[in-house]
């Protein structure tokens, strides 16, 4: 399992994907230019995808696996129109590194969480990533903003819906299922641990 989480990391370094958070790109004016921008902010945001898939495992344990993603998403647009308002959320790059340590920690630890830690995870992750995304539409108006947010909004519900269906269909306790469970637990953990460890180190040079 150790070899794995190394192996993982520094292909993650070796592609340098670490950086790639949401674009902080030049302001998108045209509808269509943010419907692309928000497919693209979630789903090619590479730590967003990694995340998102995560979650979309971890919704499986739930009762009700609905709720993470929606949660999720809903705090997104929280966390969205808190940036585009003028707000600002100091370290934001740090702490999405850090939940996706801690979703992947909780993955590997395969521990059972109550449904309310589950759900305050979701949201203040949803906040985070969310800030995020914004990058990619400061600036715009009113029409590429909502339909940077409507597209957002679907990439992200379907990414997590089908990483559970595939997951679903696998089998939970299926030798197949098990080892998909296994290797995408160590991939998201790996990826924060490198994340997180990338940004906890930008801050120390920088003080």
């Amino acid at each position: 399992m150790a070899s794995l989480v190394r192996m993982a990391a520094w292909l993650w370094l070796a592609h340098g994907i670490a950086p790639a958070w949401a674009a902080d790109a030049v302001p998108v004016m045209a509808a269509g230019d943010a419907l692309l921008a928000g497919i693209s902010a979630p789903l090619l945001g590479a730590p967003h995808l990694i995340f998102m898939i995560g979650l979309g495992l971890a919704a499986l344990r739930l009762p009700k696996p609905w709720y993470l993603p929606v949660a999720f998403v809903a705090a997104s647009l929280v966390g969205l129109a808190f940036r585009v308002g003028g707000g600002d959320l100091p370290y934001a790059g740090t702490l999405a590194a850090l939940s996706i340590l801690g979703l992947g920690a909780v993955l590997l630890m395969n521990v059972g969480l109550p449904l309310s830690l589950w759900f305050a995870g979701a949201l203040i992750a949803g906040i985070i990533h969310g800030y995020l995304y914004a990058g990619a539409i400061l600036g715009a108006g009113p029409v590429p903003l909502v339909a940077f947010v409507v597209a957002c909004v679907i990439a992200q519900m379907a990414l997590i819906v089908a990483v559970s269906s595939i997951m679903e269909r696998l089998g939970a306790g299926s030798e197949s299922g098990k080892l998909a469970w296994r290797l995408t637990a160590v991939v998201v953990a790996a990826v924060g641990l490198v994340l997180s460890a990338s940004a906890v180190m930008a801050i120390l040079a920088g003080a």
